[in-house]
């Protein structure tokens, strides 16, 4: 929710590893809200396919989110030296 800076995950029947992921892109639409690139208000279904800035902020976020934990769980298996 841009306007008050709030980001609710709806966990239930999801598996743990899809609610961080979820959790990560939002952070980073949360980040981009920060910085003022969310200013741009579609209300479009389809926004991410018919407007090409808000297109980049999900490309961003499933970037930048995705990796974050890519590289958190990857530090996690390499501390306790499993691979798992």
């Amino acid at each position: 929710m841009p306007e008050n800076k709030s980001i609710t995950l709806y966990t239930e029947g999801r598996h743990p590893k899809d609610v961080l992921r979820s959790f990560c892109h939002e952070l980073v639409h949360h980040a981009q809200n920060l910085r003022g690139d969310l200013d741009e208000n579609d209300n479009d279904p389809q926004y991410a396919q018919n407007n090409k800035h808000l297109r980049k902020m999900e490309c961003e976020a499933y970037l930048k989110g995705n990796i974050a934990l890519r590289d958190w769980e990857d530090s996690k298996k390499n501390k306790d030296g499993s691979n798992t």
